[in-house]
């Protein structure tokens, strides 16, 4: 009798046995799988809840680092949900998808004295500055590091993009149409920017402008159509040299297509299209300055009412 009830126990015990360590072992598992998950979100996570991104409507801005704890980068960011990031190369400010109307202050975007600062202007509309060819939809004064791209500055009562001793600054890819002074003017030592694929139409003046001694500046894969309205081009004046004109398609302009006046020295247009201007495809006007060792190389010009090159 004692016999049977042991072999009864024994064998409750390898039935519980049987239905109880697979769910054990099945817990002890998870447990194990949701700790590993667990450590692999934590190195995700980041202290910094990002902004909410979407597009806006402003008046203007006034960005001056000389002016800090009201109008410098970092009080800025600070206050504006379209304005992020540190200003630091792996981490630049950024301002994107905003519309600046400008119609009170006279300019829309207005930087200033921000060198070592890094910062990206994208997908800015900037629209409405005063009549002043040194006011536009942008003006960058004493600034280097600044990236833009893919903007629209268009329809200004001044010019599009002014740079006035800036340097080591990239405009690339924007819209420049149908301001009443230039479309891009570089001025009093802007040196090292580079000027790549942007897209310069019907300006009243001159298409880009580099005006007062700027140097080392590249000009490259730009179309600059004037629609027969637009009165230059390219413009080089007042000692800019050493600068690169390259792989431009100038077209259409009402006078010339490349000008170069005042000792405006060993520049190098190469491989351009210069083509349809009212006047000559490249001038050089040296009455009031000397020129000297510039490089015209592989270029098509043709089409051009007063003949190809005149020196």
């Amino acid at each position: 009798m004692k016999m049977r009830i042991f072999k009864i126990r024994k064998k409750i015990l390898l039935i519980t046995l049987i239905f109880v360590l697979p769910i054990i072992l099945s817990l002890f598992s998870l447990m194990e799988f949701n700790n590993i998950s667990i450590e692999n979100n934590e190195q995700l996570i980041s202290e910094d809840s990002p902004k909410i991104s979407g597009s806006w409507s402003v008046n203007n801005i006034l960005i001056d680092e000389t002016n800090i704890g009201s109008q410098d980068w970092a009080t800025r960011e600070a206050a504006y949900a379209w304005l992020s990031g540190a200003g630091i190369f792996s981490n630049p400010y950024v301002i994107e998808n905003v519309t600046f109307t400008g119609s009170f202050a006279g300019y829309p975007i207005w930087i200033k004295d921000s060198i070592g600062v890094y910062f990206i202007i994208r997908n800015v509309t900037a629209s409405s500055s005063w009549a002043n060819p040194f006011l536009g939809g942008i003006i960058l004064t004493n600034v280097n590091n600044g990236y833009l791209i893919n903007n629209n500055f268009s329809n200004n009562a001044g010019s599009g993009i002014v740079l006035d001793r800036s340097y080591n600054n990239t405009i690339e890819g924007n819209s420049l149409n149908e301001n009443d002074y230039h479309g891009i003017m570089l001025s009093d030592d802007s040196d090292n920017n580079t000027i790549l694929a942007n897209t310069i139409t019907n300006n009243s003046v001159i298409g880009i402008y580099l005006n007062i001694n700027n140097t080392k500046n590249i000009i490259e894969n730009n179309l600059i159509d004037g629609q027969s309205n637009q009165a230059t081009g390219i413009k080089l004046a007042a000692s800019s040299s050493n600068n690169i004109i390259k792989n431009n398609t100038i077209i259409n302009n009402k006078f010339e297509g490349i000008l170069f006046s005042n000792d405006c020295n060993n520049n190098t247009i190469m491989k351009n299209s210069i083509i349809g201007n009212g006047r000559e495809g490249i001038q050089f006007d040296g009455q009031f300055g000397p020129l000297h060792k510039n490089t015209i190389s592989k270029n098509e010009i043709h089409n051009n009412n007063m003949g190809g090159i005149r020196i």
